[in-house]
Order: structure tokens, then C-alpha cells, then sequence
């Protein structure tokens, strides 16, 4: 029982701090960022870390695969369309090496402004659909305890909302699982989780709040995949949430909303032959007038 319990405070450390550290580090208007984090404690191996930020799109991947273990972390996040993904694994090979942790995190912040034909506060809904997987193995080799969790925020700095879904198993020494929960935490809209009946979720995030057209606010949106795990061989977990997280903003009608970076919520990056077809077409057009003109000219 006292082994048990300093398994579940390590493990429940590892992933702490890998969710707290990415919560320290939202601040507008940064557009699009990511982070990705592979952690090995106790191991020789040094931590693989990565930070980002662009003004559009970002994205980046880390990974290891050798005699020790199995993870990665990826994490890509778009402003333009409201994109977010993040997916974290992770496998042990050696029973009793070192704690593994990944994790994957995408934001999207901006400084936004409501536009419209009155001067009193609207109510103003953000909304962020997310969904993707969870895996935890049902049975393991050893003492030890592996989690996964999705985590989101979304609203404005400050006053938003956060949400968590997580899965966590422990095992006794024969591998079997003693403990077994599927927590959701926040505000996530019409996510009921059940333990054992599936490992997709499809969940909301929202967050509602009143504004006054023409003052400044700073929205912000982030989405991590989380997995930890200790102990025993074979022990694994998958949080695996890129498929896209999309997020939202809804407005009373006859209400738009400009972002200071002018990339808010704009549409995708056309491809290079949308660019290549957009040309040409310009191009007809410029030459159509030209001879409309010479045309006239000559008349």
C-alpha cells in the first residue's frame, strides 16, 4: 500500500507539472503557438523541449524510440481557421526506468473588437468542439500507474474557462488494474464520461461573456494532450486530440469583430495553385480590359 502511494504521488507529479507549466505561459496577443515537451525523469536522456510562436500557423513534433521507450508529442495550432491539435504517447519498455511524460500543447491567442450598431455590453459566446481519444491499457507487467488527459481553455484572459478529461489506471505487481477512473473536470458542454465504454470523446467548451462593442479584449484558446506513466513493462497511454479542436466566436446579429492581427478567424492559406489560379484569372481580366479600352480607342 505504501509503494502504491508513492507511485500515484510521482506519477500525479509528472503530470502536474507538465499541465501547470503550460498555463504559466498564456499572455496576448500571442497568435499561434505551440509547445512540445518530452520528459524522462530519473533517465541519462535530457529532456526534448520546443517552443514556437507565428503570427498564422505553427507546428512541431518530438519523438524518441529506442530500448528504453516509446513517445511523442505533436502539436499544431492555426489562427486563421481556428484550429487546434495536440497528441501525446507514450510506451515503457524497462520496468522500474525512469517516469515518462509528453505533452503537447496549441494555442491561439488574439486582441479582439467587437463592432456593431449599439454601445451597450452583447452577450458573446466562445465555443471550441474537440475531439479525439484517450487510451489507457487495461493490463500491465508491475506495479506502476499510467494517465492520460486532454485539457482546454477558451474565453478571455483572465475570466475563461478550463476544462480536463482524464484516465488513469494503477497496477498491482501482477500487471492486473487495482484502480481505474475517467474524470472530466470544467465546463466541458454534454461530455459525460463513463469508465471502460469507449475511448473517443467528443466534447465543448464554452464560455460566455458580455462586451462592450468597441473596447478591446484579449481572447485566448489553448488544447493539450497529456500522458504519463511509471513502473511497470509495457505500460502505455494515448491522448490523442489531433484531429482538430475548432474554435468559435458567436454574435448577436448585425455584430462583426476585427483582430488586431488581422488573421483572426480569416479563412485557410490558399494552396499554391488556388495562388497560381488566381493569377491567371487577374491576368485574363487585366487583359479583357485592355482590349475593351484599345477597342473603344479605335471607334
Amino acid at each position: 500500500m505504501r509503494a502504491h502511494r508513492v507511485v500515484h504521488r510521482v506519477v500525479h507529479r509528472v503530470v502536474m507539472t507538465l499541465a501547470l507549466s503550460g498555463a504559466c505561459c498564456l499572455a496576448a496577443p500571442v497568435y499561434a503557438d505551440v509547445s512540445t515537451t518530452l520528459q524522462f525523469f530519473g533517465s541519462v536522456q535530457p529532456d526534448l523541449t520546443f517552443e514556437k510562436s507565428d503570427p498564422r500557423i505553427v507546428s512541431d513534433s518530438k519523438s524518441r524510440d529506442d530500448a528504453i521507450a516509446r513517445a511523442t508529442a505533436e502539436a499544431a495550432a492555426d489562427i486563421g481557421t481556428g484550429e487546434l491539435k495536440a497528441r501525446a504517447t507514450g510506451q515503457k519498455f524497462l520496468s522500474g526506468e525512469s517516469e515518462i511524460a509528453a505533452r503537447a500543447v496549441a494555442r491561439a491567442m488574439d486582441t479582439l473588437t467587437i463592432d456593431g450598431p449599439g454601445a451597450d455590453a452583447i452577450p458573446v459566446s466562445f465555443q471550441m468542439a474537440v475531439d479525439g481519444d484517450l487510451f489507457v491499457p487495461a493490463a500491465a507487467n508491475g506495479t506502476g500507474q499510467a494517465v492520460a488527459l486532454v485539457q482546454g481553455v477558451l474565453g478571455i484572459v483572465g475570466a475563461s474557462e478550463f476544462a480536463t478529461l482524464q484516465w488513469r489506471r494503477a497496477y498491482d505487481a501482477g500487471g492486473a488494474v487495482v484502480t481505474d477512473s475517467l474524470t472530466g473536470l470544467g465546463d466541458w458542454l454534454g461530455a459525460a464520461p463513463v469508465a471502460g465504454t469507449t475511448n473517443h470523446f467528443d466534447l465543448l467548451l464554452q464560455y460566455d461573456a458580455d462586451i462592450v462593442p468597441g473596447t478591446p479584449f484579449d481572447f485566448e484558446s489553448e488544447l493539450r494532450a497529456i500522458v504519463g506513466m511509471r513502473g511497470p513493462i509495457g505500460s502505455d497511454a494515448i491522448s490523442d486530440f489531433g484531429n482538430t479542436a475548432k474554435f468559435t466566436i458567436i454574435l448577436p446579429q448585425s455584430y462583426t469583430f476585427t483582430s488586431q492581427s488581422g488573421l483572426f478567424l480569416a479563412g485557410p492559406v490558399p494552396e499554391p495553385q488556388t495562388w497560381a489560379l488566381l493569377g491567371v484569372g487577374l491576368l485574363g481580366v487585366g487583359m479583357y480590359a485592355k482590349r475593351r479600352k484599345q477597342g473603344a480607342g479605335s471607334a
